[in-house]
């Protein structure tokens, strides 16, 4: 019987987690999947759990690679998918048991369809099928994360990943799921919107965020020139153009953050916050304020809370 979705999972070193992330899915209401559990390199025990669930269910494949990192991972199982539909989901995260249902329900009408994540943020998604350029000319409603960062709370169309459509990019570590999204969606005419909270994203320790990566500037530069090339500013009106600048600035904040909260010390900070805004389009998005924020108030209030006098002083001579 042909396979209608395959979800892949990497793996690695998340024993903890991993049995709550495969029972979710084991729960299913629907049940014409494929399960690829990709291995990468765990010594935790993960690939031996791995083994044990394939036993138990036939529609379990296990795939083991030396570690390379979730992009490559991915990739491995992508290569691997049979499916007419391609889902993606984080070993430490769980699903509800009517997601790749109500996704699949909404496919017929586009070759993405997407529903909201349970990751502690207020929000309300509306239920509706819509164009990829209503998306990129209304940044007011859709420069959220489950529309353009989010890669697992969607089912994507097998015809826009092959035979030759976006990959993961293995060199990255930040930024990687937005930029395959957004290449996606370049590829995309319709979208499907399922209102409800159907992923549960769970914030460990270990993760990523969580520790300093020193290609953050590198790969947050190139991230933010890829969605601002998706998002088509010349066909949006005044408010529009206003709420892609207020975008535009949060990501840059949000960088910044990042960098004040877990650089390893303040001469790292510094060096990581010149590098980051020296970039040109970020400099003028920070340099050039969006009405209705004050972007010093709002960098000084965050970093006077950290007692990062120094840092707020590089952050603003770069103002001038």
């Amino acid at each position: 019987m042909e396979v209608a979705i395959s979800v892949i999972v990497p793996v690695y070193q998340v024993f903890a987690y991993l049995d709550h992330c495969v029972q979710s899915l084991l729960a299913q209401t629907f049940s014409c999947w494929e399960l690829i559990l990709v291995d990468d390199g765990s010594t935790d025990g993960s690939l031996e759990l791995c083994q044990r669930y394939a036993k138990l269910d036939s529609r379990i494949q296990v795939l083991h690679q030396n570690n390379a990192g979730v992009s490559a991972a991915r990739n491995t199982g992508l290569v691997a998918a049979q499916g007419l539909w391609i889902a993606f989901v984080d070993a430490d995260d769980w699903v509800e048991p009517e997601y790749l249902q109500k996704l699949y329900e909404r496919c017929s009408s586009a070759q993405i369809s997407l529903c909201d994540v349970d990751d502690g943020e207020s929000r309300t998604l509306a239920e509706e099928t819509l164009s990829v350029e209503t998306i990129r000319t209304t940044p007011s409603r859709y420069a959220q994360l489950p529309y353009i960062n989010y890669v697992y709370n969607k089912l994507f169309s097998r015809s826009l990943l092959f035979p030759e459509g976006p990959r993961f990019d293995v060199h990255r570590k930040r930024g990687e799921d937005a930029a395959f999204v957004a290449a996606c969606l370049l590829r995309c005419r319709t979208v499907a919107v399922c209102p409800e909270k159907l992923y549960h994203y769970r914030a460990t320790p270990d993760s990523a965020t969580h520790h300093f990566y020193d290609g953050v500037c590198r790969d947050e530069k190139k991230l933010f020139g890829e969605q601002n090339a998706f998002f088509d500013t010349a066909r949006m009106d005044a408010t529009e153009t206003a709420a892609f600048a207020r975008w535009q600035y949060g990501k840059i904040i949000s960088v910044l953050r990042y960098i004040a909260r877990y650089a390893p010390d303040s001469k790292t900070r510094t060096r990581y916050i010149r590098e980051f805004l020296a970039e040109g389009d970020i400099y003028t998005a920070f340099a050039t304020l969006p009405e209705g924020i004050s972007g010093r108030s709002l960098l000084y209030a965050f970093l006077t809370r950290r007692h990062r006098f120094s840092l707020l002083g590089a952050a603003l001579r770069l103002l001038g």
